[in-house]
């Protein structure tokens, strides 16, 4: 596998797994206890040396789930660390925190 993204707040074994089978580890977190997940789990994550961590603010998460519908298309713009997601009408941009690389 080239590339694997993990959405969450994993367990450091997840991890381990995502970085042993795969050439580079995307990892999102987000939600109330990301910070602290983050704060906790920091120290036993710099070992991994093709793991990349970015954090998403709890706003960016809301507005990206108001654009969840049950039949979707939406389109991603990714350029120079911020991305626009849109759904046609409605149009998200954020730039991920970068918590490790």
């Amino acid at each position: 596998i080239q590339l694997w993204i993990e959405v969450g707040l994993p367990d450091e074994k997840m991890l381990r797994k995502a970085c042993s089978r795969s050439a580079a580890v995307r990892l999102y977190v987000y939600g109330r206890n990301a910070q602290k997940w983050w704060r906790d789990n920091e120290a036993g994550l710099q070992r991994f040396e093709h793991l990349s961590v970015y954090g998403l603010e709890e706003h960016t998460t809301q507005a990206l789930a108001a654009l969840a519908q049950r039949t979707m298309q939406l389109q991603c713009t990714v350029q120079d660390g911020q991305a626009w997601f849109s759904d046609g009408g409605n149009t998200v941009e954020f730039s991920p925190q970068v918590l490790k690389t």
